[in-house]
């Protein structure tokens, strides 16, 4: 079985994914292959525009390197072909709402035959088929009779079928099932309302409606006579709208595709909301509202508060507004000191960290800070004006300290 990693390491069988590409659809890959055996450069050069990431010429020539069954070069065949617009599009998965239309034009440009609605439904089909078990819809389909059954029978039962759930599938945090329980909740208290109305409007009540409206407003009125009548406020308000009150222009409720889900899922616990809601196109609070709705973990804010670097390196108010007078630190968005500021502290000023006075967590901040640095093992050289001296790098400076304490 042939398989494709996606960037956020889930394999998607390649049955799954060529069932997408029907008769007509090879026949445009086909229609555009080179027939001449030394027409590789037209290949490279048509790999550089769907790919634009690729730009070493010895990384391109080794993705075209291969024999295909029938003799012929890989990148000759319409599977070749077929297999790398799949990758763009799960590229354009993971590239945020804004530069996902870029990853469909640039398969157009190359074959303008293939139908952009379709390529659209491709994408949401990738991106379904690259999410783990427990994120897809589908799943939740032979839990909800446990959780169902638990929830009807009182909250003792309902932490028991919690409890069942979490054991059969370990992978899942208990904030997704306790957001899988609220949908629930949602759901038969929405099937279970009973319908009420027709309402029997009078014309003196319509009158009266019209005149609060005049004189304290929609919100207002609607509440006055919903205390008089007992009647819902969405019945009265859409009454009001009946003789003439103007609706209010609500910007339409976007719905969360599976390539917007995917994004959010990959991305929701290394990048700030705030960050997501921008690349999504949608207000913050909206995303927010479907991390609670999903039970994911999110990362609230970018960087690192002065008091809380106050903290972790057990120095005062001042000492820290003296390192970011002098540079060594750098306050970046809110006040707020980016990680990279403090990694590059840590590499070029490790003398000024009382290392002794670290406690275990800092220490474990101070290693994960560390690990994230592509040259963290290197020594750091500091240059005297009688010569050169070497002075360990923060790692071994840690070190050091803790086997003193």
């Amino acid at each position: 079985m042939e398989e494709i990693k996606t960037e956020a390491g889930v394999v998607i069988d390649s049955a799954t994914v060529n069932s997408f590409w029907t008769r007509e659809r090879e026949a445009v890959l086909r229609k555009g292959l080179p027939e001449e055996p030394n027409a590789k450069g037209k290949a490279i050069d048509k790999m550089r525009a769907l790919h634009p990431k690729l730009k070493k010429l010895n990384t391109i020539e080794k993705r075209l390197d291969g024999v295909a069954p029938n003799g012929l070069a890989i990148w000759m065949t319409a599977e070749f072909w077929k297999r790398e617009i799949d990758l763009a599009l799960i590229e354009g998965i993971y590239s945020g709402q804004k530069k996902r239309p870029e990853a469909l034009e640039r398969i157009r440009a190359i074959w303008p035959e293939l139908d952009g609605e379709a390529l659209r439904e491709r994408m949401e089909k990738l991106a379904s088929d690259s999410q783990p078990e427990w994120f897809q819809k589908s799943f939740w389909d032979r839990l909800d009779p446990i959780l169902l059954a638990g929830m009807k029978q009182g909250k003792i039962e309902e932490r028991q079928a919690i409890d069942k759930v979490l054991k059969l599938h370990p992978e899942l945090r208990i904030e997704r099932v306790w957001a899988r329980i609220r949908d629930l909740r949602h759901r038969n208290r929405k099937a279970t309302q009973p319908h009420i109305g027709p309402f029997p409007w009078t014309e003196e009540q319509e009158q009266r409606l019209l005149a609060l409206y005049r004189e304290v407003g929609l919100k207002e009125a609607v509440s006055i006579l919903q205390q008089a009548t007992g009647w819902p406020r969405d019945a009265i308000i859409r009454r009001a709208h009946k003789l003439g009150v103007p609706k209010k222009e609500y910007q339409r409720k976007q719905e969360w595709s599976e390539v917007d889900r995917t994004f959010l899922l990959v991305s929701v616990r290394h990048t700030p909301v705030k960050r997501i809601a921008r690349q999504l196109g949608r207000p913050e609070k909206a995303v927010w509202v479907q991390v609670w709705r999903e039970g994911l973990p999110a990362a609230c804010e970018e960087g690192y508060s002065r008091r809380e670097l106050c903290r972790k390196f057990h120095v005062s108010s001042v000492t820290l507004r003296r390192w970011i007078r002098s540079e060594w630190l750098k306050d970046g968005a809110d006040r707020r000191v980016p990680e990279r500021s403090v990694r590059a502290f840590l590499r070029q000023h490790p003398d000024l960290v009382a290392w002794d006075r670290l406690d275990s967590e800092a220490r474990d901040w101070v290693l994960e800070l560390s690990a994230k640095e592509d040259g963290a093992n290197e020594v750091v050289v500091a240059k005297e004006s009688n010569g050169k001296r070497v002075k360990p790098s923060f790692e071994k400076q840690l070190a050091a300290a803790t086997g003193q304490t």
